[in-house]
């Protein structure tokens, strides 16, 4: 026993690390130089009151006050995109001044892409473009939780959710094409082990590869499906999910929209992209 008698020793304080600066700061700390390059969101669709790229940045600025961030939309040539980046230059302030911009798309869709490079190619803005949010392990855990509101998932550790029946089944409906289905396969999987049932990547713009996931679900014992946007929103035409899903007897969920997990990858593609930038070139390059 402790020669102190019943005074209970004190547990000690958990102090956070100070996180130095410079050159020898975190790779993974937000903290950033008035001078480092604007975060330029570029949200898919045309802007829009209630556009869920409105909500990210806002998230993103609230969470990360030492980034100065920026909005525009991908939709038709870029023209919106064009005038984030043009605030963005008429800001500038010193050569290390630029841009990184970071699609809102959750997989890569070429025309998109074009667009973006080539909007920030015609600013002059020294900078880069990120990869698309996904695909990304976060995404699984987002879906999960769309699902549930849906009432198409156990909510798991969420609380203040019931759910009476759950799909068996689920049909991540991709947009973007054929080419975007593989990488949303990486985070299918990742659901499936979260739900414990099937889940099958399609294209959702194309119905007979939704209807074949859908077959191929059925004929592994699956009785009662939910489709599932693996989307933001606006990048594709949602106003037909209500349809698709009826066509295979499914129930829709929301696509993921201004879910808080966005607005954490969107920062960490922005950080990945400036310490890329930052970095010393290789010896010998």
């Amino acid at each position: 026993m402790s020669s102190q008698g019943n005074v209970p020793h004190p547990l000690p304080m958990r102090n956070r690390p100070l996180l130095p600066g410079g050159r020898h700061r975190n790779p993974l700390s937000t903290e950033r130089s008035s001078d480092a390059p604007v975060l330029v969101l570029a949200g898919p669709g045309p802007a829009a009151e209630g556009h869920p790229a409105d909500a990210i940045a806002h998230l993103v600025r609230a969470d990360n006050p030492d980034i100065s961030v920026d909005l525009g939309y991908s939709a038709g040539a870029a023209t919106a995109l064009a005038d984030a980046l043009a605030r963005v230059a008429s800001a500038d302030a010193g050569p290390r001044r630029g841009a990184v911009v970071v699609p809102l798309t959750l997989a890569p869709v070429p025309a998109v892409e074009r667009d973006i490079r080539a909007a920030l190619e015609r600013s002059g803005l020294p900078g880069t473009v990120t990869a698309p949010l996904g695909p990304h392990p976060s995404l699984a855990e987002a879906l999960h939780q769309r699902l549930a509101e849906a009432g198409q998932a156990r909510p798991d550790r969420m609380r203040m959710l019931s759910v009476i029946t759950a799909a068996d089944g689920v049909v991540l409906a991709v947009p973007g094409g054929a080419e975007a289905v593989p990488p949303a396969g990486v985070v299918a999987v990742l659901l499936a082990a979260r739900l414990g049932v099937h889940v099958v990547p399609a294209a959702m713009d194309d119905p007979g590869a939704v209807r074949s996931a859908a077959e191929q679900l059925r004929g592994s014992g699956a009785t009662r499906l939910a489709l599932a946007p693996y989307a933001v929103g606006p990048e594709t035409h949602l106003a037909g999910l209500p349809e698709l899903a009826r066509g295979i007897g499914a129930t829709a969920a929301e696509p993921l929209g201004g879910h808080p997990t966005l607005a954490r990858i969107a920062t960490m593609r922005y950080v990945e992209a400036v310490n890329a930038m930052e970095a010393p070139p290789a010896p010998g390059s």
